[in-house]
């Protein structure tokens, strides 16, 4: 990848310093390139910055932070275009005051007018993604009506359970002689266990509803099986391969989810954040020998977990964090489609 930085220099009437302010880009598809950006508040006072981009091949992180008068951070920037793809325009990331939304600065993003051919290029990627094209709409049907049918078994199962309570009830009132109970004692449910069940129950029909548009366009999926509930952010919009930082539309799905745990009235459940990744070793130079796989699905899960802890005020004793590295894949991991699904995480809740 070539990369042209133009300096940009600071005017009197400028807030915020961003160096470059021009990045012109020559990609090569399926390659990912990083790139670092220097960020510089000029102003008198302290500012909260806000970044966006317009386009689907660039990530940033941080996307959120804060910078004193005079003080200077670093932020990089993700460049990746998928095998097979072309981007039909050039780009922008755009700086903006968190508080009032005025823009600060901005980097134009400036690509080639013809990319270079990935030397990987494989012909069996665009047959998967043409496959994928016919398939999505039938995994999309087959989960709605998955959904639906654990939906009415949890209420079964709901209906079941208060009735089984209040059997032990009545046999605890008549008492072991009565006539009127001549079968095998049935077995007594804690109030409490039915408690954390029905508040279970509740939270999966309200993800349902609070996250029907993030389920429907396959941003999420949503499960309920063997008393958990299983929450898992696609890794379309998860991760970028050997990202250890949430993308930002994965970030917004997560703040949308920890809306509905922050607001939900029973909080007791026990939360477990697994993290993910794909086959691919990850290498970052000095560390690759000691931070691989394990400790990326590591580092995804507590990032989550500090998440939910921060925006959804859930206590840190109810948190859990987990790592699976590649050992738990969803997608078979040599196809690119498959690798993406397989950078994801998982979110458990019990009682």
């Amino acid at each position: 990848m070539l990369l042209s930085f133009p300096f940009s220099t600071t005017t009197a009437q400028e807030i915020l310093t961003v160096i470059p302010n021009t990045i012109q880009l020559d990609l090569v598809p399926g390659y990912l390139e990083v790139v670092d950006i220097k960020v510089m508040n000029t102003f008198e006072n302290d500012l909260q910055i806000q970044v966006e981009y317009d386009t689907t091949w660039v990530d940033i992180s941080p996307f959120e932070f804060s910078l004193l008068p005079g003080n200077m951070t670093q932020l990089l920037v993700f460049f990746f275009i998928p095998t097979g793809q072309t981007p039909v325009s050039n780009g922008s990331i755009v700086f903006k005051n968190k508080n009032n939304h005025q823009i600060l600065n901005k980097i134009d993003l400036i690509l080639d007018s013809t990319l270079a051919k990935s030397p990987y290029t494989d012909e069996r990627d665009t047959q998967y993604t043409n496959n994928d094209n016919y398939i999505d709409p039938k995994i999309l049907e087959l989960q709605q009506q998955i959904q639906k049918d654990q939906l009415m078994i949890s209420d079964l199962q709901s209906q079941l359970n208060k009735k089984d309570l209040e059997i032990a009830k009545l046999l605890d009132a008549n008492g072991s002689n009565s006539d009127e109970f001549v079968l095998a004692p049935f077995p007594k449910i804690a109030e409490n266990q039915s408690l954390g069940f029905d508040a279970l129950n509740s939270l999966y029909k309200v993800l349902l509803r609070e996250m029907n548009s993030d389920l429907k366009n396959n941003k999420a999926v949503l499960d309920f099986s063997q008393n958990k509930i299983y929450f898992s952010i696609s890794g379309e919009i998860a991760f970028i391969s050997g990202g250890k930082y949430l993308r930002l539309e994965g970030e917004r799905v997560l703040n949308r989810f920890s809306s509905v745990l922050k607001n939900f009235s029973y909080k007791d459940f026990k939360i477990m954040v697994v993290g993910h990744t794909d086959s691919v070793q990850y290498k970052d130079g000095m560390q690759q020998e000691t931070f691989g796989n394990w400790e990326l699905s590591a580092l995804r899960s507590v990032k989550v977990i500090k998440h939910l802890q921060k925006m959804a005020d859930y206590p840190g004793t109810n948190l859990l964090a987990s790592s699976q590295a590649s050992y738990s894949p969803i997608a078979p991991n040599n196809t690119k489609t498959g690798r993406v699904a397989n950078r994801r995480i998982e979110i458990i809740i019990s009682y």
